[in-house]
């Protein structure tokens, strides 16, 4: 009798792939983020009542803009957290992640049903945006887990640079830069073609300009977080779950010169960088080196569009809302200064460490 064959020895099923799922969800996460609240805003300024006060109504806003917010960001926390959710500790922090969440969602559905005694959002609108907060807050949370426990049962790969920084960085900026013309360009043409076909005076086209204006720094800072959001996981295969050699290498690379060898949390005690926490160091710097250009980029342009819709909204006529235009424009004018130049001292600091530590000059990894 022939001897049966043995039954060769069973290997783990294979990973899905989670490119295709975290491009989608980035751009779906960004258009929600950023278009959500302008609609929202509309409807709310197209449904209230004429005898609604601006100071009444500003709970109510702000509460109903937290419940649209909540789900891509708490999504976009649970897909880049740097934490295995197949561990102890990685489901501590998830659960911490969905706790926040809940919270918030919660605290915005109390304001604006404490604050819906002004009038301005009903009580079915009011469940309809409550409960689908609540619903795509769930949905994004479970999503960003399925996302992190593909990307953890992935079997180890060998850690690959990433592409050459002139090429990436010049095809990426060609991104920005088309987008922001183009949807100048059109935006444009619209709002003058409305303005013409409307008989409406030159402010209105002025109005619109500056609308526009706003509308195309925000599609270019849309950009910039579609080149950031991959970056963000080349980050994370670096590090792991090893939050404490995430922390030293920042340390390390974005620190001050001086305390850059200092490794040790006991103070005045400095310790030379092991070797494999100098790899992470070099690569990570590899990768910052790229992201942080796009991340001061995609910052000063969504600042650049708050700033030129509230413009937009100041010089409209018998806009009641031109204190609170004034006070938002007036943080644009405040934040640029203070996080622009931390930023380009940020930068500045993990270009030296990346030119001082070439990857090529490193000893293998294990």
């Amino acid at each position: 009798m022939p001897t049966p064959a043995l039954n060769p020895p069973t290997s783990p099923p294979p990973v899905r792939p989670t490119r295709a799922l975290k491009i989608s969800f980035g751009i779906v996460g960004a258009l929600f983020l950023l278009g959500a609240p302008s609609s929202l805003a509309f409807f709310l300024a197209t449904t209230a009542p004429d005898d609604v006060q601006v100071a009444e109504a500003m709970p109510s806003i702000f509460a109903a803009l937290l419940l649209v917010a909540t789900p891509p960001l708490a999504g976009f926390l649970a897909a880049v957290l740097p934490a295995d959710p197949r561990t102890p500790g990685g489901q501590r922090r998830f659960r911490t992640v969905a706790l926040v969440s809940a919270a918030t969602v919660l605290a915005g559905a109390l304001t604006l049903a404490i604050s819906s005694g002004s009038g301005l959002v009903s009580g079915g609108a009011t469940a309809a945006i409550v409960g689908g907060s609540i619903v795509l807050t769930a949905g994004s949370l479970a999503l960003g887990l399925v996302i992190r426990r593909r990307d953890a049962a992935r079997p180890q790969q060998p850690w690959k640079p990433p592409a050459a920084e002139a090429a990436m960085v010049r095809k990426h900026v060609l991104r920005v830069v088309w987008t922001f013309a183009i949807t100048l360009l059109v935006a444009v043409i619209a709002f003058v073609a409305l303005g013409v076909a409307s008989n409406e005076d030159n402010g209105f086209i002025v109005t619109g300009v500056l609308l526009a204006t706003s509308i195309a720094f925000i599609a270019a800072s849309m950009v910039c977080l579609i080149v950031i959001f991959p970056l963000f996981f080349r980050a994370r295969e670096i590090f792991g779950d090893d939050t404490a050699l995430q922390r030293r290498v920042a340390k390390m690379v974005t620190g001050h010169p001086r305390q850059r060898t200092s490794t040790s949390s006991t103070a005045g005690e400095l310790l030379e960088p092991d070797a494999s926490a100098t790899i992470a160091a070099a690569r990570y710097a590899s990768v910052a080196a790229i992201s942080l250009p796009f991340q001061l980029a995609q910052s000063v342009l969504l600042l650049a569009g708050i700033a030129f819709g509230q413009l937009s909204s100041i010089s409209t006529p018998d806009n009641d809302l031109v204190p609170l235009n004034a006070l938002l424009l007036a943080f644009v004018v405040v934040a640029v200064p203070i996080t622009v130049p931390f930023a380009l001292r940020q930068l500045r600091r993990v270009r030296t460490y990346r030119d001082d530590h070439p990857l090529e000059s490193l000893p293998p990894s294990e």
